[in-house]
């Protein structure tokens, strides 16, 4: 009895984790959305410096809707299910898009300091970097100590 009961709490972990995904990834592909639409450049801003933000905010928002539609459909299809054993890879995905996605959040946002408050640029450029690296070393801890046991659905093999 003991057994399934950690099951379920392990489960209901899972399935908050993927909530937190989704709605962290929506927030920011919304300050992405923000950030791409109502910024207004001047006559006299380099052309290189726009589509580099550009892209990199179309990036953004493309990969944290990804992770937000993803973690939304585990969210909804895993009513009842164990979440850990059959979705672990979709959890896996949703978080890489996200993470991937803060990166490249960071980049635009960095790009937006150079073209609007170019004498602040270099700050929040030495801040942004140091959060990619954090973000960099998280992940790489994460993969070599990862948690999330992917399984293999046609044989019950642990792969890592």
């Amino acid at each position: 009895m003991s057994q399934i009961n950690k099951t379920n709490q392990i489960n209901e972990v899972y399935k908050e984790y993927v909530k937190q995904i989704s709605t962290q990834s929506a927030l920011l592909a919304g300050f992405s959305f923000a950030g791409f639409t109502a910024i207004t450049f001047d006559a006299k801003t380099p052309s290189f410096l726009i589509i580099a933000f550009g892209i990199c905010t179309s990036i953004s928002i493309g990969l944290e809707l990804l992770a937000m539609v993803n973690a939304g459909r585990l969210s909804i299809l895993t009513r009842g299910v164990s979440i850990r054993d059959r979705f672990s890879e979709h959890i896996w995905i949703s978080l890489l898009c996200y993470w991937v996605g803060l990166f490249f959040f960071l980049a635009a946002l960095s790009l937006l300091a150079w073209i609007k408050i170019q004498p602040a640029a270099k700050l929040v450029t030495g801040i942004a970097i140091f959060v990619g690296i954090a973000i960099a070393v998280t992940i790489y801890r994460f993969i070599s100590k990862s948690r999330i046991k992917f399984t293999n659905q046609s044989s019950n093999q642990d792969v890592t």
